[in-house]
């Protein structure tokens, strides 16, 4: 179809309306029903509801496991947003030898198996630190694996603020941190609320990772999704304990999602910056008070994130091993192009939704899109196996190859890390700018395509980001969609649970290489843009 015809059909209202009609109907059918289907599951089992309700003993540790997913949740969000901010504004505002790699690096832990990261955090503060508190031993690795999620989201919402702001405050006298306390900050809370959201969100909901890492300190703690995944593995009296599963599952993804109305309603309505300037914000804004916090920001993001999540892969008994474990690359080539198809499509349909949600606020359907986004990065992930696997059985039945069940199943999960980000660039983003291109006669997709697009473009590359690791990175969903599949994160936590850590050295190792690969490939990419 010829290009200037395609830009005239963008200004046919029915047309669009019908295109955002698709998009809304795929996101209903393959991103948020298969994480909630588990609903039909409780309701189908009504009746049996006093067994679970009746028992003391389930009750009490459904109590302390959603209270210590919470504090977790709420602890790490804190420290991942007091430590990635200061990071990102390095990484953006800095210049200095190994900023691309280390940017590069930064990522690499997202696209670990969340399994592999946990043993491989518990082993590593172990052996620093001794450390076997339950509660610190998790907030460790969930910094880990969160961490990158506030950093790639914030250093796309800090590009997305126009420099002119900011020379103007300089101009007038305003030091660096008072700029950034009273233009950049402010503008960037649309990116701010999002990756706290993410984080808080992947802290819930992690299970694989968490699991290992109780296990390897021998803790008898147990958080909400781990709980869930006990009772799905307990021989006896199995109904029961699936059903209390079910009931924790929909009162964790219930709770948050209030939790999270909450917190953006407030957030929304919260200012940054504080009418008063205080003298001492001159010398915050000279050496060696900047070196120290660039220092500390780079500092903690390698000992507390890079080292215990890279642990593994520097195992030394891998290092006997010479020869490649036999079914890696082939593991590795199923999990890259399992990712590569997800994320295309979450680009295809997560954008135009976007769109949607960011442009029509006042609408009651998409304030309820908004609010149902965080669904599918709620949903403990063993619920989500179990819910998805309940979903997609009629697809395995209908025929589909292993590749589309997966892929398809991996869409709910890792689409709205996409859709997150490029609400938020689109938040930041004056309108009036799409208003003068209208107004100069440039229709719908013209408009998108000259003046949106570029200034979304660092929503758009982080969300990608994300979301490809996400993918990449997934073994829960996976093995509950398709059991024997080969990808490369059900190969690494096989050989973990089965003690063979120096293999498992050797497949992080080269999964992390060719990650870094794709990784600083799409970073260029990015930049060209």
């Amino acid at each position: 179809m010829d290009f200037k015809l395609r830009e005239e059909l963008s200004s046919n209202k029915v047309l669009r309306a019908t295109w955002y009609s698709i998009v809304v109907g795929f996101f209903l059918l393959f991103v948020l029903i298969p994480p909630i289907y588990l609903f039909t599951y409780l309701v189908g089992s009504f009746d049996k509801l006093p067994l679970v309700f009746g028992s003391v003993e389930i009750i009490e540790d459904m109590k302390s496991a959603i209270s210590l997913s919470y504090a977790i949740a709420a602890t790490v969000t804190i420290i991942d947003l007091i430590a990635a901010l200061p990071m990102a504004w390095v990484l953006l505002k800095k210049e200095f030898r190994l900023k691309r790699f280390l940017d590069t690096l930064l990522d690499l832990p997202m696209a670990l198996p969340t399994s592999a990261l946990g043993f491989s955090v518990a082993m590593f503060w172990l052996r620093v630190a001794d450390l076997r508190s339950a509660f610190w031993a998790v907030v460790a690795l969930h910094v880990a694996m969160s961490y990158p999620y506030m950093l790639r989201t914030l250093i796309a919402s800090l590009k997305s603020v126009r420099t002119q702001y900011e020379i103007a405050a300089r101009t007038l006298g305003a030091h660096p941190f008072t700029v950034a306390k009273t233009v950049t900050l402010p503008i960037a809370k649309p990116g701010i609320i999002a990756g706290s959201i993410l984080c808080f969100a992947k802290s819930l909901s992690e299970t694989g990772g968490t699991a290992v890492t109780l296990s390897v300190i021998k803790a008898i703690e147990r958080t909400g999704p781990v709980l869930i995944k006990v009772w799905k593995s307990v021989p006896e009296e199995t109904e029961v304990f699936l059903l209390a599963g079910g009931i924790l599952s929909a009162i964790l993804i219930v709770s948050s999602l209030a939790i999270l109305y909450t917190f953006r309603v407030v957030a929304a309505r919260w200012k940054i910056p504080l009418k008063r300037i205080w003298s001492w914000e001159k010398d915050l804004s000279r050496k060696p008070f900047t070196s120290m916090r660039d220092l500390l920001s780079i500092s903690f993001s390698i000992l507390v994130v890079l080292a215990p999540s890279m642990f593994i892969a520097l195992f030394p008994l891998w290092l006997k091993f010479e020869v490649m474990p036999r079914g890696l690359l082939a593991a590795i080539w199923n999990s890259i192009l399992i990712a590569l198809i997800t994320t295309l499509i979450n680009l295809v349909t997560g954008v135009p939704l976007s769109i949607l949600i960011a442009r029509s606020k006042s609408s009651v359907l998409t304030s309820v899109l908004d609010a149902l986004v965080n669904i599918p990065l709620i949903v403990p992930t063993t619920a989500l196996g179990f819910s998805i696997s309940l979903f997609w059985s009629k697809g395995i039945a209908l025929g589909l190859s292993d590749l589309t069940v997966i892929s398809l199943a991996h869409i709910s999960f890792t689409q709205p890390l996409l859709v997150r980000n490029v609400i938020a660039s689109l938040e930041q983003l004056d309108p009036s700018l799409e208003d003068t291109a209208r107004t100069l006669g440039a229709n719908p997709l013209k408009t998108f395509r000259k003046i949106t697009l570029p200034l979304i473009s660092p929503g758009i590359i982080a969300g990608t980001i994300l979301s490809f690791t996400r993918s990449l990175g997934e073994t829960g969903a996976t093995i509950s969609v398709v059991p024997k599949a080969l990808t490369a994160p059900v190969y690494i936590v096989e050989l973990v649970s089965e003690r063979a850590y120096s293999v498992a050295g050797i497949s992080c190792v080269i999964l992390l290489l060719i990650s870094g690969v794709l990784l600083y490939a799409l970073k260029r990419a990015g930049r060209g843009t």
